[in-house]
């Protein structure tokens, strides 16, 4: 029964996507900070191209003995506001309320250009601060929204 209001809650957001011109995006993100690598994905929902809402998800993996390790989980909510706009570049603002690890609260703050290189896709490269150091990161976009 689940799996039909998924299937039906999924086709309602990409018709009324259509309807209402929202934008929906999900995306594939690998970022770099001093506690190292992180790979991770998003998905969001904007209104005619303004403030947007999501959900992220991102994992630090480690090697050791020749292993992959887990060792930071964050997951949280996405806000953007967009703060120049043009045919194929975005800037916009980022707050990322982030739970980490299941125990801490933080909030990331965070700058995104984004590259439109086709009408279902796009790259964007992010400047954070975590730690109190800059991070840096890249995500592969794609528009569902078409």
């Amino acid at each position: 029964m689940y799996r039909i209001v998924i299937v039906i809650l999924v086709l309602t957001a990409l018709l009324g996507s259509e309807v209402f011109s929202q934008k929906i995006l999900i995306g594939l993100s690998s970022e770099m900070n001093t506690m190292g690598y992180e790979q991770g994905f998003f998905t969001s929902i904007s209104a005619n191209n303004e403030f947007s809402v999501g959900y992220f998800y991102q994992v630090g993996l480690n090697k050791s003995e020749g292993k992959l390790i887990m060792n930071r989980e964050l997951h949280g909510l996405l806000f953007s506001i967009p703060v120049i706009r043009g045919n194929r570049i975005s800037v916009s603002t980022m707050i990322k309320p982030t739970l980490i690890n299941k125990k801490f609260i933080k909030v990331i703050p965070a700058l995104r250009t984004s590259f439109k290189i086709a009408r279902f896709f796009g790259v964007g490269f992010d400047v954070g601060w975590r730690l109190g150091r800059p991070s840096y990161a890249f995500s592969s976009i794609f528009n569902l929204s078409i």
